[in-house]
């Protein structure tokens, strides 16, 4: 028989209270292996995972275990004066007292400026770490990034670098690359005879995967020969950026192709047999002639992809890409058509050549006088159609008309349209356009509107 005293609540004066048995239940965390406990800290900034030293004996040095290393110096110290000082020692501090074998990821976002050798020095000591990733930003202005420690790093698997400075010898080969992103990046190759002629750069790579660039200028660059073949996907954003630059991938089983920029003097050429998918968008080219323009639309609309997204935008770039169509066969991989300031005549050209059209976007006004005397192919495998800007003008309508009786295999069809155009306008536009829905016909008919 229980002879405890039981207080108001039910349970025993002496029985240990559940804040109690919280406060003497075992460490579990604690008795895990160091590395394990590093594992964990990895998943915290790195500035936070050093402060669990003060937890107690037993997890002053556990954050020495923690393999992925994240640092930036704007959020380092509430005082300005010291944050550079201070976030020196603080880096050197952690990178040379680490006990990890391996390092899977070094973050550095810099806002202040420093000396490249103490880049250089934490890229050399996280290499005798056997790095796999670094990711570098600069927050304000370009800032330079060493190369030295970098072409030895031998166990990088992804490098991605951002709004940066980086100067590289000709001929560089990282053996683990897998991944490459570099954006806003400034890159420079210095000649070994010191001669002042553009340098043909070489990059081995022998397992890279994925290549991407945005907004990159290259220097005193002459070409780019990229050794790569195991490469797939391939993405260059270089708008806003004048290229006088070539590039050839050496690359046997590349499925994805993108480029977004204006035309350049130079070509990019992909030596790829089966890509599966090219995205390219082609902006104002008005400094090159016309005889460097066809030349390069003529090497990306030949590249030997599955399918094909093209957008081409702007009066000068329609003009130069339709010069270059008698040099260039049907559209035959053309699947997705994304058209700027096209004429009705320059349209009716495109479609003739694209038998395997499915989605046509135009974002034009004006003369859209088409001859319909001529079906296009496409019309039987078109599947969306969209208008942007649509202002409803006879020409505009007489097409939309066309496709919607036309168009077989027809899934939706949306009219955008400016806030400005007014509601009752655009309600006399929907009549207009339902009616010329056919019995066969199920496509969807959308309308919105742009600011």
């Amino acid at each position: 028989m229980d002879l405890r005293v039981v207080n108001a609540f039910g349970r025993h004066v002496d029985a240990p209270s559940k804040w109690e048995r919280f406060d003497k239940r075992e460490d579990i965390i604690s008795d895990l292996p160091d590395y394990i406990i590093g594992s964990i800290l990895s998943f915290l900034p790195t500035k936070d995972a050093v402060r669990t030293s003060v937890l107690s004996k037993r997890w002053k040095n556990l954050w020495k275990f923690v393999t992925e290393l994240s640092f930036q110096d704007r959020n380092h110290l509430p005082h300005r004066k010291f944050k550079k000082t201070h976030f020196l020692h603080f880096v050197y501090r952690i990178l040379i007292h680490l006990s990890s074998s391996t390092i899977h990821s070094f973050s550095l976002s810099v806002y202040y400026n420093y000396d490249l050798s103490h880049i250089n020095e934490w890229i050399s000591l996280i290499s005798d770490l056997r790095v796999k990733k670094i990711c570098f930003e600069s927050q304000i202005k370009q800032r330079n990034f060493p190369s030295n420690a970098l072409i030895k790093c031998q166990s990088l698997e992804e490098l991605i670098l951002k709004n940066c400075i980086i100067t590289f010898p000709p001929f560089i080969s990282l053996s683990s690359l897998t991944v490459l992103k570099l954006s806003v990046v400034t890159l420079t190759c210095y000649d070994l005879n010191n001669s002042n002629e553009p340098i043909d750069l070489t990059l081995t790579f022998p397992v890279l995967r994925k290549f991407e660039i945005e907004r990159c200028a290259w220097l005193s660059v002459k070409s780019v020969t990229l050794h790569v073949p195991l490469l797939e996907v391939v993405s260059m954003d270089c708008k806003f950026v004048r290229l006088n630059t070539e590039f050839t991938f050496c690359a046997s089983r590349v499925t994805e192709f993108m480029y977004i920029g204006p035309f350049f003097s130079e070509t990019i050429w992909v030596d790829a047999a089966h890509i599966v998918s090219a995205d390219i968008t082609i902006y104002d080219g008005s400094n090159t002639s016309l005889e460097e323009s066809i030349l390069f639309v003529s090497k990306l609309l030949s590249i030997n992809a599955a399918s094909l997204k093209l957008c081409l935008h702007e009066k000068k770039v329609l003009a130069r890409v339709k010069r270059s169509f008698n040099d260039i066969p049907d559209f035959q991989i053309l699947r997705h058509l994304d058209l700027d300031y096209a004429t009705g005549d320059f349209l009716f050209d495109l479609l003739l050549k694209s038998p395997r059209l499915e989605t046509l976007v135009l974002k034009v006004r004006g003369d859209w006088r088409l001859d319909f005397a001529v079906m296009p192919g496409c019309l039987f495998t078109l599947k969306v159609v969209k208008f942007v800007r649509f202002a409803g003008t006879p020409h505009e309508l007489n097409f939309a008309k066309y496709v919607m009786k036309n168009a077989l295999a027809l899934e939706k069809i949306t009219f955008c349209s400016s806030k400005l155009f007014g509601s009752n306008n655009c309600e006399k536009l929907r009549e207009k356009i339902f009616s010329y829905r056919t019995w066969f016909s199920s496509a969807v008919i959308e309308f919105s509107y742009i600011t």
